[in-house]
């Protein structure tokens, strides 16, 4: 593994950029759903590229770094051999991926309520939100494939990041494996600051549910799948099913 000091200096390094983008997300949302002007297709392009530098590329450059590509194969040895692994095998499969399915079911339901909601809320005039998930949602069909590339760049990016990469580091230069698992689902969910409190705590369950599941199936690209799956829904799926943007006599929501 490569020397603690390298590794905190990659480390900071990182993590100053995730906190100044996820800083910069506040703002930057809020121009998005409370001005019309704004070119939303060079908004999610730019989304998107940010995202493979700082996650997927950043990802990739740790485990180089920390010669630790075979996590890409297996759960590193780090995390295998911690109390919380052996806790869970524990453990009945049913069980963990019944409660996998019903937390997922649960934020699926929750989304699809939440959006309808809104809409109905825009279409009669009563509150116009400018909230992150409002300014998110594609509201033509050349948004929609941008935001299935978001989506599908969350989640192989965001979990070879915080499932792996970010672990690794703070495990090497902390010492302790499990604080830092997760360590890294807490500042997963605070870089999603832009999204509210709610939004927060929302992403800080599903991080520490995608980290679950990772760790009892030792399967990283499940929690890929399912990742990119709940952001389809999210992104694109659900707006579908709604039939968003609401119809305003011409006005799009703002």
């Amino acid at each position: 593994m490569a020397g603690s000091g390298l590794s905190l200096a990659l480390l900071l390094f990182l993590l100053t950029l995730y906190a100044v983008n996820s800083w910069l997300n506040v703002s930057r949302y809020k121009t998005l759903s409370g001005t019309a002007d704004v070119d939303r297709t060079a908004f999610y392009r730019a989304g998107l590229v940010k995202s493979l530098l700082l996650f997927l590329a950043g990802a990739m450059i740790s485990l180089i770094v920390l010669h630790r590509l075979d996590g890409l194969a297996a759960v590193p040895e780090e995390f295998e051999s911690e109390t919380v692994r052996s806790v869970l095998f524990r453990v009945p499969a049913g069980w963990i991926y019944g409660i996998a399915a019903a937390w997922i079911a649960v934020i699926c339901l929750a989304s699809w309520l939440g959006g309808a909601q809104m809409k109905r809320l825009i279409e009669r005039g009563d509150v116009l939100p400018k909230t992150a998930l409002a300014a998110l949602l594609p509201r033509t069909g050349g948004e929609r494939f941008w935001a299935i590339l978001i989506s599908l760049n969350a989640g192989l990016s965001e979990e070879l990041f915080f499932r792996l990469a970010l672990p690794l580091l703070l495990a090497a230069v902390t010492g302790q494996a499990a604080l830092a698992f997760w360590l890294a689902v807490v500042i997963f969910g605070l870089g999603h600051a832009y999204q509210g409190v709610f939004g927060v705590i929302a992403t800080t369950i599903i991080g520490a549910l995608l980290g679950l599941i990772y760790l009892y199936s030792g399967n990283l690209w499940l929690v890929v799948a399912i990742h990119a799956g709940i952001d389809l829904w999210s992104l694109v799926v659900m707006p579908l099913l709604i039939g968003w943007p609401p119809k305003l006599s011409g006005r799009q929501p703002t």
